[in-house]
């Protein structure tokens, strides 16, 4: 059997895809619609994909100092390089970070508490939760890795974040944004593990790939309309798993019918995928700032669908030369030694 964290066509083709929804989740919109139904499933798919691509190390120790490099450096990293941009444009906006603690005391509480916002901390590059949440799922999940019942306890964990998380939300009581978020997308990391575990995705012919993402597309109008806002319900939160699941397994079976599609261009964009996480709220801040000033906007500034998409394919252009620039001269910002 071909060994599945070796570099595959369609998996070049599921992590370039997944990302550029993510910029276009980030994107402002004026069709509100079509921003809930990308962000209802497209960080549950990245989950899923690292939940796919991940594979247990010989020691707990072992995993940490591999996640320290992968994702905890570049974390650091990425906030840094964000800082100067967060603090001119907090002066833009008229926001006071004139004093000590705003401008250095409560980024860095922000930044060390996964990108909190609270009285005494402020997010900086907000959207690199994610590298803090994956830090946290990946070392819950070697140490289950290294016990006797670990499909048990998979199971256990997640019905323990799931029943947690619907409990904070129903009581509105909040911790924050990335522990919360931890809890609720760690079941579909651990759904990638079991993905990869039964072969899902390696050993059937395009038509049955084809049958899957019809039947998601079923399961999508099954659920949706979903409100995307996080659950405080019994039925909210299967509505939120159904379409977490379903979306990224639509995704996931249409980027499998692409395997034979070699493109250096995706397999770049692929490898290059935590850059373009660290920095593309920069590039959508940035255009959205210069647009305004531009044309003279007032007010929060939107999108229609076909700008957004436009826009999302515009500053994944931009990003291109700055993934290949990292990856010849700067490699511990993609979490290489």
């Amino acid at each position: 059997m071909k060994n599945t964290v070796q570099r595959v066509v369609w998996i070049d083709w599921l992590k370039s895809i997944a990302i550029m929804f993510v910029i276009f989740g980030h994107l402002p919109m004026w069709e509100n619609e079509n921003k809930a139904f990308i962000c209802s499933f497209h960080m549950p798919l990245f989950f899923i994909i690292s939940g796919y691509l991940y594979k247990p190390s010989e020691s707990l120790k072992t995993c940490f100092q591999k996640c320290i490099y992968t994702l905890l450096i570049p974390y650091l990293l990425f906030n840094i390089l964000f800082y100067p941009y967060w603090y001119i444009m907090n002066i833009f906006k008229g926001f006071d970070v004139s004093t000590f603690n705003a401008a250095i005391i409560k980024p860095i509480l922000g930044i060390l508490l996964g990108q909190h916002n609270s009285t005494i901390s402020s997010a900086v590059n907000g959207v690199t939760w994610f590298l803090i949440a994956l830090f946290l799922t990946r070392m819950i999940t070697e140490i289950i890795s290294h016990q006797k019942h670990k499909t048990y306890l998979l199971i256990g964990v997640s019905i323990l974040t799931i029943g947690t998380s619907l409990y904070l939300n129903h009581q509105l009581i909040s911790t924050t944004f990335t522990l919360q978020s931890c809890m609720k997308l760690m079941p579909f990391f651990f759904i990638g593990i079991m993905i990869r575990k039964i072969y899902l995705f390696e050993r059937y012919s395009k038509i049955i790939y084809l049958l899957i993402a019809l039947s998601c597309i079923g399961i999508w109008f099954i659920a949706i309309p979903y409100d995307g806002d996080p659950y405080r319900t019994f039925t909210q939160m299967i509505a939120y798993y159904l379409v977490g699941l379903s979306g990224s397994l639509f995704v996931i079976s249409c980027c499998r019918l692409l395997n034979s599609f070699s493109n250096q261009i995706i397999y770049i964009i692929s490898i290059g995928n935590i850059i373009i996480f660290g920095f593309h709220w920069m590039f959508i801040g940035t255009i959205n700032f210069v647009l305004k000033k531009f044309w003279g906007i007032e007010g929060e500034i939107g999108y229609n669908l076909l700008e957004s998409i436009g826009l999302t394919l515009f500053i994944t252009f931009l990003l291109y030369p700055i993934i290949l620039i990292t990856r010849k001269y700067f490699p511990i910002l993609m979490g290489k030694r």
